[in-house]
């Protein structure tokens, strides 16, 4: 089960869904609202009140059914905002996942966005 970072989406994360498909694995992607195949718009209020978290339970879900697999054998991989998101729902709902590959979790994001304002704001 594949997550990728916000500005990535499902074919960005190819090359390592085809790594995991090569060794027999049953793959899956996700795109997040507004992104790659999704057909609805960007809504970052979205982001702030959980739908990146409960987008990810909501697909690992369909993976699971359709898989027809236990938590057990699923090793779930982010990547940026995506692995920060994997890391809440490990956390909150105690998976029992095979593993996890959490690559650049990006764990201290408010503290990047209020950077990003105060620099913006000095600049104008």
């Amino acid at each position: 089960f594949i997550v990728g970072d916000l500005d990535e989406d499902q074919m960005a994360m190819g090359s390592i869904a085809q790594e995991f498909y090569g060794s027999g694995a049953h793959i899956m992607t996700l795109d997040y609202t507004g992104h790659g195949v999704s057909d609805s718009d960007v809504d970052l209020q979205w982001l702030e009140d959980g739908g990146l978290t409960d987008g990810i339970r909501k697909g690992l879900d369909v993976f699971r059914r359709k898989a027809g697999i236990e938590d057990e054998a699923i090793i779930v991989v982010g990547h940026g905002y995506g692995a920060r998101s994997l890391l809440q729902v490990l956390v909150s709902d105690q998976n029992q996942f095979m593993g996890a590959s959490l690559v650049a979790p990006d764990i201290a994001l408010t503290a990047l966005v209020a950077l990003i304002r105060s620099s913006s704001s000095a600049k104008a």
